[in-house]
């Protein structure tokens, strides 16, 4: 009974109920647990396996950074971070809402960890994420194979949340412009796009080297967007010894 019951859970491929069996056998015999109590914690055990292997494969898809969390952000260091403003994004209304958020503040204030902080918890609500620096997502698209120009774009459209880090850093190659606007657009009202930027907003002209299609960016992203500023000191300076 034992091995047919263990063939069948394999062909109807059912690893959670599997790699529990029987410890959950022995669990309902000591425990005299009824047939629908034993049925309901095997269940239970399949979902949580199936939900533990989506969420890592959307946090493989997201290919964060590094995976950071709003819990283990230091909030005292720069007291001026509103924790509410944060734990409020982590509740992911405003990608149900399709609406954006501008991070925008000197380097090392926090913009990068908190960004995906909030991504983290869209993965966890189920939600599908992509984070990708401007330099390389504009990067990406400029060189994508031959032929594959239409996937590139698709992973930029479709996602719930798409997280473009570090606008600022430096320069943007030719046609990051173009590029920027068809996302902005085609995104617009219909999902979310977080930007992080280490420059104000009046820089980004230069920093695209197209003034005219920065304003057609800001003119969608400001009419829909939260824009959240940072200031204070930096982390990674703190990290490094260098500030008290």
């Amino acid at each position: 009974m034992r091995n047919a019951i263990i063939e069948k859970l394999k062909e109807l491929r059912l690893p959670g109920m599997l790699g529990n069996l029987d410890m959950r056998v022995q669990e309902a015999r000591t425990n005299q647990l009824d047939f629908e109590e034993f049925l309901e914690i095997l269940v239970d055990d399949e979902l949580t396996l199936r939900q533990n292997r989506k969420k890592e494969r959307a946090l493989k898809k997201a290919n964060f950074r590094n995976l950071k969390t709003l819990e283990d952000f230091d909030w005292q260091f720069n007291s001026n971070i509103d924790r509410s403003v944060f734990y409020n994004l982590g509740s992911c209304a405003f990608i149900r809402d399709g609406r954006d958020v501008l991070l925008i503040g000197p380097p090392g204030t926090g913009k990068t960890h908190l960004a995906q902080a909030v991504g983290y918890e869209a993965i966890k609500r189920g939600l599908s994420v992509v984070y990708r620096s401007v330099f390389d997502l504009v990067h990406d698209l400029q060189f994508s194979d031959p032929g594959k120009e239409n996937a590139v774009m698709t992973k930029y459209l479709k996602c719930d949340l798409l997280i473009i880090d570090d606008m600022g850093l430096k320069c943007l190659p030719a046609r990051a412009g173009e590029y920027l606007f068809e996302i902005i657009m085609r995104r617009y009202e219909l999902r979310s796009t977080m930007m992080t930027s280490n420059r104000p907003i009046e820089d980004w002209g230069k920093l695209i080297g197209d003034v005219p299609t920065v304003g057609a960016i800001l003119d969608r992203l400001l009419q829909n967007a939260q824009v959240i500023p940072f200031k204070g000191r930096s982390y990674r300076l703190r990290k490094a010894g260098k500030e008290e």
